[in-house]
């Protein structure tokens, strides 16, 4: 009787240690990600300071990797890259640009973190927009403004 309690015990404590493990995963692979957007942002931000004519809006623009875990691909197999939309305010001024990232992956499993599906950073059919940007919703998603002074 003892030990069927014991086993009973030892397996619903094991099953908290494997969901506290991939949470940690998740949350590892979200730092990285928010990380790598924002750093992809801060250098479109920085090209727009230096020569505001040269930014390109015209789609697509290149996806950003985003780093695995130093464990990766064999423990993790990590799936991520993000993708940056620019859009123009005022055109054809052009005064001031919407610089938008957003993050997606598969993690560990092949669980998708996010409504793009497929990982093509496009929004198809089935995929949510819950905001309705047109963008697929992802769990790391960034948005800011850089404007010109005139």
């Amino acid at each position: 009787m003892t030990t069927g309690i014991l086993a009973i015990s030892l397996s619903g404590i094991m099953v908290a240690f494997v969901g506290a493990f991939t949470l940690n995963e998740d949350m590892g692979m979200k730092r990285r990600a928010l990380d790598a957007a924002m750093a992809r942002i801060e250098a479109v931000r920085m090209q727009a300071i230096a020569s505001w004519g040269t930014l390109v809006t015209a789609p697509p623009l290149p996806k950003f990797e985003i780093p695995g875990p130093p464990t990766a691909p064999t423990a993790y197999n990590a799936d991520a890259e993000g993708r940056l939309t620019l859009t123009p305010i005022n055109p054809p001024n052009q005064t001031a640009y919407v610089i938008a990232a957003q993050v997606c992956w598969r993690a560990r499993g092949g669980r998708i973190m996010g409504g793009d599906r497929n990982l093509n950073g496009v929004l198809d059919a089935g995929e949510p927009d819950l905001n309705g940007d047109g963008l697929p919703d992802c769990p790391v998603q960034l948005v800011t403004t850089v404007a010109r002074r005139t």
